[in-house]
């Protein structure tokens, strides 16, 4: 089904998921003719750019590539790869959404959390961050829409932050809140081998979405030495060092 990816991806790394989404977007209420869709990663690109650094939705029942998700490959000394595997939150698994299709999660090799929108919502909820809620409907929204949640700014020169893996999602029971947890190292360099100590920094992290069980546009995007470890509970990051 998926060999005519074979041009367009690397070295498959992650799983796919297999969701339902609405074939018509924004505003689609009728489940009757949602698709079934194989959300994939683009796999581990290096040494080529542009190879991994994209989301593949694949009609489940055709093999055909529906759409093509590029995700940005930010300036830096790291050729972006997406090898991890797509967490999907749908209304059923989360309990407090009322969309149907999912919300997609992904980390990438180069430090990004990326979240990308496959459902029927029309329009975005602006976060505010002084009151810790969301404004009434604002911006309309697409689907395939996508914003980055957080850039842990790896580097092989000075941190080593490589994201390989996939996160783990959980929503707290009294704040009604989704949590994505993550860690970074380099799974083809577990030891470090022939790297200056200096260069390895190492984080363990759980980021907050604030603006689930909607999709908003992240204007400020958290990075890692903006944040403490005294912000764990109000903030949208914690981290414990290496």
């Amino acid at each position: 089904m998926f060999s005519r990816l074979l041009f367009s991806i690397e070295s498959i790394l992650d799983s796919f998921r297999v969701i339902r989404i609405p074939n018509k977007g924004r505003g689609d209420n009728d489940i009757l003719d949602d698709e079934y869709v194989a959300v994939m990663s683009g796999g581990y690109g290096y040494p080529y750019p542009k190879i991994g650094s994209n989301v593949f939705i694949i009609d489940w029942l055709t093999g055909k590539i529906k759409k093509r998700i590029d995700i940005e490959d930010v300036p830096n000394d790291i050729i972006n790869s997406l090898p991890s595997t797509p967490v999907v939150i749908n209304a059923r698994n989360s309990g407090e959404a009322e969309y149907t299709g999912a919300l997609v999660y992904l980390s990438d090799l180069e430090g990004k959390i990326t979240k990308i929108n496959l459902t029927n919502m029309e329009y975005e909820h602006a976060y505010d961050p002084t009151s810790d809620s969301l404004s009434s409907k604002s911006l309309p929204i697409d689907l395939y829409d996508q914003t980055t949640l957080i850039n842990l700014e790896a580097s092989r020169l000075f941190n080593n932050r490589f994201m390989y893996h996939s996160l783990e999602a959980g929503i707290g029971t009294k704040y009604k809140k989704l949590w994505l947890y993550g860690g970074t190292g380099d799974y083809l360099n577990l030891n470090d081998v022939m790297v200056n100590p200096a260069s390895v920094d190492n984080l363990m992290f759980g980021i907050k979405d604030v603006h689930f069980p909607f999709f908003g546009h992240v204007n400020d995007v958290a990075t890692a030495d903006k944040l403490t470890i005294n912000e764990v509970f109000d903030k949208t990051l914690k981290y414990i060092n290496k």
